[in-house]
C-alpha cells in the first residue's frame, strides 16, 4: 500500500537524530543511496503510481465513453440495414427487390433521426418530416399501429414514393419510430407510373395520402 508505506517512512525519518542520519549516511559505501535520497525516490514512486493511476482512469472512462458511443451508433446503423434486408427479402415489386429503390430509418421517441442505411438520399431526407407529421397527426398510440403516408407537403416525395412509420415498444414504452420508404409503380394517377407532363395538379400523379393510421387488426 503505497500511503502506508509513505508513512512507515516518515516514521523511521522522524525517529531518527540528525547525528544518527549523518552517521548513517556516512558509513553508507560509496554510490550507496542515502536515507534522504531512498525517502524522495519513495515519494516520487508513490506519487508517480498515483499520477499514472489517475491517468489511466481518465483515459479509460473518457475513451470507453467514446467506445460506447461508437457502438451505439453502429448498432443503430446495423437496425437500420437489416429492416432493409427484410423488406428487400419479403417485396415482390422489381422496384424494391432489383431496383432497391427504397430506405430505411430510426428515429426516437420524439421523431428524431438517430440512425439510417446508406440507402436513398432523397428519401433519407424528407423521411424526418413525415415521421414528425405522423407524431402530429394521431396520438395516443399502441404497439402495433402503422401510419401510411405519401404526401409530398408533409414530408414526401413524389406520391410513388410511399412512406410507413410504426411505434417500436420496449418494456411497455415507446422506444422509437421505425419509418421505410419504398417507390411503388404506379398510385393511380393520370398516366401510368404518376409522372405526367401535361399534370396541373399533384392529385392527378396519384393518390395523395395524409397520415393514415392502421391499427391492430384486432381494434
Amino acid at each position: 500500500d503505497v500511503d502506508a508505506e509513505i508513512a512507515r517512512e516518515d516514521a523511521r525519518y522522524r525517529a531518527m537524530t540528525e547525528g544518527e542520519r549523518d552517521l548513517r549516511e556516512r558509513r553508507m559505501p560509496r554510490g550507496a543511496e542515502t536515507e534522504t535520497a531512498r525517502r524522495d525516490r519513495t515519494r516520487r514512486k508513490a506519487l508517480d503510481s498515483v499520477y499514472e493511476e489517475n491517468a489511466r482512469t481518465l483515459f479509460n472512462k473518457v475513451f470507453r465513453d467514446q467506445l460506447d458511443k461508437m457502438e451505439f451508433a453502429e448498432l443503430r446503423r446495423r437496425a437500420a440495414e437489416q429492416m432493409g434486408e427484410a423488406l428487400r427479402n419479403t417485396a415482390q415489386s422489381v422496384n424494391i427487390k432489383e431496383r432497391l429503390d427504397f430506405s430505411c430509418a430510426v428515429f426516437d421517441a420524439e421523431g428524431q433521426l438517430v440512425a439510417n442505411a446508406p440507402h436513398i438520399p432523397v428519401h433519407l431526407g424528407a423521411m424526418p418530416a413525415s415521421v414528425r407529421a405522423a407524431l402530429q397527426a394521431f396520438e395516443n398510440w399502441t404497439p402495433g399501429d402503422l401510419v401510411v403516408l405519401n404526401d409530398p407537403y408533409l414530408g414526401g416525395t413524389h406520391l410513388m414514393d410511399v412512406r410507413f412509420a410504426r411505434p417500436f415498444y420496449r418494456g411497455g414504452k415507446l422506444f422509437c419510430w421505425l419509418s421505410t420508404t419504398g417507390h411503388w409503380p404506379d398510385t393511380g394517377g393520370v398516366v401510368p407510373g404518376g409522372f405526367s407532363a401535361s399534370a396541373t395538379a399533384v392529385e392527378q400523379e396519384g393518390l395523395r395520402l395524409p397520415p393514415v393510421r392502421r391499427p391492430e387488426p384486432d381494434r
